[in-house]
């Protein structure tokens, strides 16, 4: 996932791209509230290939999710790291989701 300064003006609001991200993950249990930055988003892997403008839905202190085939606790269990979701400025569509601790989430 590649986010970059946005270039364009969206069609669709913060709320809207909000309640995307809800719909789809739920209201997280964070200790901050979220935040939605405008931004030119980018996926190799996943899509779009190409810079869509979308609002990166950011939960900057979302509960670590452990996923994947070890079941044993992990160091990473009970901490926090930001969790952003990709919606799409001008359709609503969901583009994609990642939480991350690096780098360092700085606002």
């Amino acid at each position: 996932m590649r986010i970059a300064p946005p270039t364009g003006v969206p069609r669709l609001t913060w709320r809207r791209a909000l309640e995307v991200s809800q719909d789809r993950y739920g209201d997280w249990d964070a200790s901050t509230p979220p935040q939605a930055k405008l931004a030119d988003y980018r996926d190799r892997l996943r899509g779009p290939d190409r810079p869509v403008l979308a609002w990166v839905v950011v939960y900057p202190t979302a509960e670590v999710v452990a996923h994947g085939p070890d079941l044993a606790p992990s160091a990473e269990q009970g901490t926090s790291c930001p969790f952003y979701v990709g919606v799409d400025a001008d359709s609503g569509r969901l583009l994609g989701a990642l939480q991350t601790c690096e780098p360092p989430y700085r606002g």
